[in-house]
């Protein structure tokens, strides 16, 4: 059981990244806020394109916090094949890295995906959730 007292204990130990349970539910908190920023809410398909690492758990738990769903989505995949699913699960959002602009455009102009945030992929298991979106 999480508590107050459990916050400095290890939540994230993967590859090189160590996060305690403090980083990552504030993290979660900061994230919930810019998606409802966004107009997500509960019951709203948020879809992810990358690999299971930090940010997908961190947008796991914000999705968590807002009563949002997520999906997961093989980032290899074919624009046509995230195309489909993007419209399958009418998400309004995809979180993906270093997604090239004219990928981004076909996205938007063949689904209902209002906001596509791009993560650089140099940063994909790292704290940081600013400056690189």
């Amino acid at each position: 059981m999480l508590c107050r007292g459990n916050l400095n204990k290890p939540a994230v130990d993967c590859l090189d990244l160590k996060a305690n349970y403090e980083v990552l539910l504030n993290d979660a908190v900061t994230i919930s806020l810019a998606l409802k920023e966004l107009g997500i809410k509960k019951g709203d398909i948020v879809s992810v394109a990358m690999p299971n690492l930090y940010q997908a758990l961190v947008t796991y738990f914000a999705c968590n916090r807002i009563g949002a769903i997520v999906t997961y989505l093989d980032a290899v995949s074919s624009k046509e094949e995230i195309s489909s699913y993007l419209n399958l699960f009418s998400s309004q959002i995809l979180i993906n890295y270093d997604l090239p602009d004219e990928y981004a455009k076909g996205i938007k102009k063949t689904t209902k995906v209002e906001h596509i945030i791009k993560k650089k992929k140099k940063n994909i298991n790292s704290l940081s959730l600013n400056n690189d979106y």
